[in-house]
């Protein structure tokens, strides 16, 4: 059995007329309510002979009574809050009668939560009209008679694990669908920051880092894998530790000629006719004959 759910609408009485109507191509045969939010023989609409002599249907009284509940929640209500559904068994399947098909479309309410078995004076009001071709039609106006706006999430799976309970009761070709099974995704764990005196009172049976991650730590800075260690050069004498520098980078504090030779002759590091030291380094420059730059330059 299929479930097909139609675009929903907000012409009542034009649904009605065409599912009491000939149909597209006369395949309409003897339409009439098998089923609904009360017994479906107070609600089938009355016969009334027309002006030209033939049978027509009175729908005015059925179409008040189920837009009555869209009325009552006034702006609340959807814009298109009819909603309709057909039901098709296989061809190869028994005809079934107005029995059967009364207990599936109230089973299909039920299973939906738009109208639930006992509890039908609080759900939404609906119709169930058989016309034919072992298939019905359900259409219901989605406004709750509790003043509850009626809500339609998930409909199409559990109209489909509803007649997967209806085929295998009543012998049919089984064509529903079932969910499909949801994979779980593990939440992911962060890690969190470690209390005032946390790894003090571990011991100091390995280190910091290792603690860490046994507790499940963030990494501070030095224990993290992406940061690399920084290498150092010793410097001069009196100057801070600075980066190694590139080879091909020729660094500033190197002894040039002119440097060594102003070394030898013990001059006073200062360039004749300029008052700036010769030497970019403090002190390199009033080395005095013991210095190991004036040695090479000897």
């Amino acid at each position: 059995m299929i479930g097909r759910v139609v675009k929903p609408g907000k012409n009542v009485a034009g649904v009605l007329c065409y599912l009491y109507g000939k149909g597209r191509r006369d395949e309409h045969v003897n339409p009439h309510l098998v089923g609904g939010w009360e017994h479906p023989a107070s609600l089938e609409p009355p016969v009334h002979l027309g002006g030209n002599g033939k049978e027509v249907r009175d729908f005015r009284r059925l179409v008040g009574l189920l837009e009555q509940p869209v009325a009552a929640i006034g702006k609340r209500a959807p814009d298109l809050y009819i909603w309709h559904c057909v039901l098709r068994a296989a061809p190869e399947d028994t005809d079934l009668g107005d029995g059967a098909w009364h207990d599936i479309t109230a089973r299909i309410m039920d299973h939906t939560g738009l109208s639930v078995l006992g509890r039908e004076h609080e759900g939404v009001r609906w119709i169930a009209v058989h016309h034919g071709d072992n298939h019905v039609h359900i259409v219901a106006t989605l406004a709750r008679q509790d003043g509850r706006r009626a809500s339609i999430n998930n409909l199409y799976w559990r109209i489909s694990e509803a007649l997967r309970d209806i085929e295998r009761e009543y012998g049919l070709r089984v064509i529903a669908t079932t969910r499909p099974p949801t994979k779980l995704q593990p939440r992911r764990k962060w890690p969190r920051r470690a209390a005032p005196g946390e790894l003090e009172r571990r011991g100091p049976s390995c280190d910091a880092s290792s603690k860490r991650r046994r507790l499940g730590l963030a990494p501070t800075a030095s224990s993290s894998p992406r940061s690399k260690p920084v290498a150092r050069s010793p410097g001069l004498a009196g100057q801070r530790p600075g980066r190694v520098r590139s080879p091909a980078t020729p660094s500033l504090c190197q002894p040039t000629p002119a440097l060594r030779a102003a070394a030898v002759n013990g001059s006073s590091g200062t360039a004749a006719g300029s008052s700036r030291p010769t030497s970019p380094c403090p002190g390199f420059g009033s080395a005095g004959p013991d210095h190991p730059a004036a040695r090479r330059a000897a």
